[in-house]
């Protein structure tokens, strides 16, 4: 059985209006914010839906204590078993542990070589074009000229290398992030090069 992840009870600001059930957090004194830096995050009210992963590759879906197994009761997500099934790809990001500390030291050591003027290549799978722009934008702000090299084995060959992986993908993950990939378009950076096993283009 996976684990379920519930959410941490939310304590209140000091002066803002509390809920029932709340008396006994302690509200936060904004004398305790001074010289903090704030973060602001957004929530659906009643909806309490997480999203996790198995070690097998396996999504499971939750609400507050239990997972969404199917049934009439669940009539009300719905949406949210389809939207997450149309990007169960780019939500399963199998390096889990310190991925996301991983990420944070990485863009901060491209800030650091930017700031020096020194080239430098990421390296990443990024194949959905939202998140390649995020980058491309930090990049040019620092007068950066991106180039993207997109690099593309033959299907055989991808689903044969995935499988002699020590950390290999789930063959369905691997399937979803194919049909969501989204090829470099040549306006997305300075230089576009597109290599396949037909051969290579630039834009």
């Amino acid at each position: 059985m996976e684990q379920i992840y519930k959410y941490p009870r939310t304590r209140h600001l000091e002066g803002s209006r509390e809920q029932a059930g709340d008396e006994d957090l302690k509200t936060v004194k904004l004398a305790e914010l001074q010289g903090k830096y704030p973060v602001l995050e957004e929530k659906v009210d009643g909806a309490n839906c997480g999203i996790s992963f198995g070690s097998d590759g396996r999504m499971y879906l939750q609400s507050r204590g239990h997972f969404l197994n199917g049934g009439c009761g669940e009539r009300q997500f719905d949406l949210f078993k389809l939207w997450a099934g149309c990007l169960e790809g780019e939500l399963c990001i199998l390096p889990a542990k310190g991925s996301g500390k991983v990420v944070s030291q990485a863009r901060e050591r491209a800030r650091e070589l930017l700031r020096r003027k020194e080239s430098f290549v990421w390296n990443a799978t990024n194949i959905v074009r939202e998140t390649r722009q995020k980058l491309a934008e930090l990049f040019a702000g620092y007068g950066a000229r991106v180039h993207i090299l997109y690099l593309e084995a033959p299907y055989g060959e991808l689903l044969d290398r995935n499988r002699k992986r020590e950390r290999h993908i789930p063959e369905n993950v691997l399937e979803n992030m194919i049909r969501k990939l989204e090829v470099p378009e040549p306006w997305e950076a300075y230089e576009v090069k597109i290599i396949t096993g037909s051969g290579e283009r630039g834009e």
